[in-house]
């Protein structure tokens, strides 16, 4: 695919999705939603709100055609390392033993339709990632606790970023996770709503491969360092997957609950799903940059809090979403209770254990 075809495939997608929000959700409330393409040379995306909470919302999502760009050839590259099978040695001796292993890449689509459904996939994930920041009104609750008058949300080039430290800093790592446990949760719904059988399993893989490209794209070649307390606007991307991979499986549970949609896979089948094309991003990344063998370990998920500072870091996070919760809630543009992030019981004993 030619860049200009990756930028008026990235500009339809978008348009179709914000045409549909502003029909279905924003008229509603008497707000708009605007999309901004710039053409800057960088991997970013950006929300702002130009209205106060009280007042009708006037959202913007800036998006760029770089990030459109890129995440189509790091798609396109991962394919064709996937159909070298220069790794496959390695995934047999991993995920071999599984009955579900078999095609990486589904061939009820043809190549084109597979590289162009996962990077649909990835856009919009990043897409709905920044509604979730708006419609949660990230910005204002930012601004307070700063004390500033900034409402750009930016994924990355964050003025001053790396000197964010305390409260600060605790509260964008807590409203990042909570945009992106957002982000999939409307994902995968949409996923439900396109798709059945078994086009809705290969859909599923298809996700998380693409989930996790974007996110290893944002992640770089920079150290997986897990510091007991958030640092910065961002958590490392590597914690960000050991969340939201297991969102999406989770997602299922609440579904057969919530008759949200039929899936004939089991829970542990849902795991080995989207680990196996997670994990093999990750090496395909590591692979990509030429990594020396030490380094491999940072493009792995694990669980976070079996890391250490891990359990300490989760506990500020969990306690930072507790006191800010009501008042997203309270704020929140469009309510679904469900596409706020949730931390169960179980999980917390885990992370407060002593």
């Amino acid at each position: 695919m030619e860049d200009i075809e990756i930028y008026n495939l990235a500009t339809d997608v978008i348009s179709s999705i914000a045409a549909d929000l502003n029909e279905n959700l924003y008229s509603k409330v008497n707000g708009t939603l605007s999309v901004h393409w710039l053409r800057d040379d960088k991997f970013n995306a950006s929300a702002q709100s130009r209205s106060s909470v009280d007042d009708p919302p006037f959202h913007i999502v800036n998006m760029y055609f770089e990030l459109a760009r890129q995440l189509y050839r790091d798609i396109e590259e991962y394919c064709a390392y996937i159909e070298s099978e220069r790794d496959k040695p390695i995934f047999d001796t991993l995920f071999g033993s599984h009955h579900k292993y078999k095609e990486l890449i589904p061939s009820s689509f043809s190549k084109a339709e597979s590289k162009e459904n996962m990077f649909i996939s990835a856009l919009t994930w990043v897409f709905f990632h920044e509604i979730a920041h708006l419609n949660q009104e990230h910005g204002h609750i930012r601004s307070q606790i700063l004390q500033s008058d900034n409402h750009l949300i930016d994924e990355c080039n964050i003025y001053k970023s790396e000197n964010l430290e305390g409260k600060a800093a605790a509260i964008y790592h807590t409203t990042e996770m909570a945009a992106d446990f957002e982000a999939v949760y409307i994902c995968i719904k949409e996923l439900v709503r396109h798709f059945k059988g078994m086009d809705l399993e290969n859909s599923i893989g298809s996700f998380a491969c693409a989930l996790s490209c974007a996110l290893y794209k944002f992640h770089g070649i920079k150290p997986l360092n897990i510091d007991s307390a958030p640092k910065g606007t961002h958590p490392s991307v590597i914690v960000r997957l050991e969340h939201l991979l297991p969102h999406i499986w989770e997602f299922f549970d609440i579904a057969a609950v919530q008759s949200l949609g039929e899936i004939k896979l089991s829970r542990s089948e849902l795991v080995y799903i989207c680990e196996l094309h997670s994990v093999t991003v990750g090496l395909f990344w590591f692979r990509k940059h030429l990594l020396s063998e030490e380094k491999f370990n940072e493009f792995l998920h694990i669980r976070t809090i079996d890391r250490t500072g891990g359990r300490e870091y989760m506990q500020i996070i969990i306690d930072t979403w507790d006191e800010i919760e009501t008042e997203i809630i309270n704020s929140k543009r469009f309510s679904d209770p469900l596409s706020l992030i949730n931390f169960t019981e179980q999980y917390r004993s885990l992370v407060f254990e002593n």
